[in-house]
C-alpha cells in the first residue's frame, strides 16, 4: 500500500527532487519488499545469496567511492549540484561562492561569471523574492576581482533592503576598506561561519 499511495507523488515531482530530497519516503516499503524478495530467493536458490551479497558490496562500494569524490571539496560538491540542475540559480551561486573561497585554487574570474549568471534568466530560473546571500556572493566576486565600487553598491543594496545581519555589515566594512575606509578590526571576524542562513 505504501508504494501505491506514494505513486502520484513520484509522477508529479522531478527525478532530481525524488533522488536528492524525498527518496526516504518510500524507503520503509522498499526495504520490506527487498527483504521479502531476498527471503524468497534464499529458499528457492540458496547459491544466489553469496553471489548477490558480493555484487551488492561491489555496487555499494563503487557508489560510495563516487560520492566521496563528489563531497571531497566544496567546489566538487557544488559542481555536482550544478551538473544535476544547471538552471538552479542557488546552485550556480553556491558554486561561485565555493570558487571564491577555495583554499587550494580560488578562481575569482570564473566565480564572477557564475555569480552574474545566477541572476540571468537566460541561464537560470531565478528563485522567487530577494535573496541577500546570492547578492552577497556577487558582491564578494566583484571584490575579489578588484571592482570595489560595485561590491560596495551591491552590499549597500542588501542593507538598504533591511537585511542588517552582522555579516553584511562586516562585508561592507571590508569592501570600503579596500578603497580607503576603516575596517576597525572586523577582518578577523570574517569567516564563512558568520554567514547566517548560508
Amino acid at each position: 500500500m505504501v508504494p501505491m499511495t506514494l505513486a502520484p507523488y513520484f509522477v508529479m515531482t522531478t527525478w532530481e527532487m525524488m533522488v536528492e530530497y524525498r527518496f526516504y519516503l518510500p524507503l520503509a516499503a522498499v526495504c520490506g519488499l527487498v527483504g521479502m524478495a531476498i527471503f524468497r530467493l534464499v529458499r528457492q536458490w540458496p547459491r544466489v545469496v553469496p553471489i548477490g551479497f558480493a555484487a551488492m558490496v561491489v555496487t555499494l562500494g563503487a557508489f560510495t567511492i563516487d560520492r566521496n569524490r563528489t563531497w571531497r571539496t566544496d567546489v566538487s560538491l557544488w559542481e555536482d549540484a550544478v551538473a544535476k540542475a544547471p538552471r538552479k540559480a542557488r546552485a550556480v551561486n553556491g558554486l561561485a561562492w565555493a570558487l571564491l573561497k577555495d583554499k587550494s585554487a580560488p578562481d575569482p574570474r570564473r566565480a564572477l561569471e557564475l555569480a552574474k549568471r545566477s541572476f540571468d534568466p537566460r541561464f537560470v530560473d531565478p528563485p522567487p523574492g530577494y535573496n541577500p546571500y546570492m547578492v552577497d556572493t556577487l558582491a564578494e566576486a566583484y571584490y575579489a576581482n578588484g571592482m570595489y565600487e560595485r561590491a560596495i553598491a551591491a552590499e549597500q543594496d542588501i542593507l538598504r533592503r533591511g537585511w542588517n545581519d552582522r555579516w553584511f555589515q562586516l562585508q561592507l566594512a571590508k569592501f570600503e576598506a579596500a578603497v580607503g575606509g576603516d575596517l576597525s578590526g572586523a577582518r578577523a571576524s570574517l569567516t564563512r561561519d558568520n554567514r547566517g542562513g548560508r
